[in-house]
């Protein structure tokens, strides 16, 4: 299991860029990035942020991922070694969620666009 996961996780972290990368054109260059309590748009920003976004959270998914995968070898009283495989699929699991989350906040950069009041 640790080897599909050592392999797949790099798949799952660069998701999110490809996806990106195939949407790039679709994407409007003013986009909503932040709403208030009823959705309404109150900031707008450059497509560029939404690829600065993007970077942020793969790199932080992928220092997660490796943090839990390797905190055994820092671990003082020697615990984690015997939750070696529990912490990886931990690691593993973040890194997956925030794919999805990258995933979501680009596609709201690609369809959101269009459902605002952008002016």
């Amino acid at each position: 299991m640790n080897k599909i996961l050592n392999k797949l996780i790099w798949l799952i972290i660069l998701a999110p860029g490809i996806y990106l990368a195939i949407t790039w054109k679709k994407i409007p260059e003013i986009i909503p990035v932040h709403f208030d309590i009823k959705g309404n748009a109150d900031r707008l920003g450059h497509k560029k942020e939404l690829l600065i976004t993007v970077i942020i959270l793969s790199v932080v998914s992928t220092f997660v991922f490796f943090l839990l995968s390797n905190i055994f070898r820092i671990d003082p009283k020697k615990y984690a070694p015997e939750n070696k495989e529990r912490l990886q699929r931990i690691g593993f699991a973040i890194a997956v969620f925030m794919a999805a989350i990258n995933c979501m906040i680009i596609y709201s950069g690609v369809n959101g666009g269009s459902r605002f009041d952008v002016r």
